[in-house]
């Protein structure tokens, strides 16, 4: 009886957490790519067309302009991102703000690709 209560227990846990929490999402809707952050701290971005992406040099940043608020949403449009005139698919970088020596850095980065 005790295994069944923790089993039930452990059950009850697993189904009432957010499977969507803690993540970063993004899609594309029209000329519009739409960021939205599940995360409970700021992220960082950068998104540029898969054809372009290894033409260009770029580094990661913590700035304001490519900031997306924890739990926040942001709608970037696709004239502001580098793109082919023939581009079918966005290279899509995240990243959230880590302090090291006591300055903020760019923690690890994410890749995902959103077809257009």
């Amino acid at each position: 009886m005790r295994y069944l209560l923790i089993f039930f227990l452990v059950s009850l846990v697993a189904c009432s957490t957010d499977p969507t929490r803690d993540e970063v999402s993004v899609q594309s809707s029209g000329e519009t790519l739409i960021i939205e952050n599940g995360t409970d701290e700021d992220v960082y971005f950068f998104a540029v067309g898969a054809t372009i992406a290894p033409l260009i040099l770029w580094a990661p940043s913590i700035e304001e302009g490519n900031r997306v608020a924890k739990d926040g949403s942001r709608s970037v449009s696709f004239q502001n991102i580098m793109l082919d005139e023939n581009e079918t698919e966005i290279l899509f970088y995240w990243w959230n703000a880590i302090e090291v020596n006591g300055e903020q850095t760019n923690g690890n980065i994410q890749t995902m690709r959103v077809k257009i």
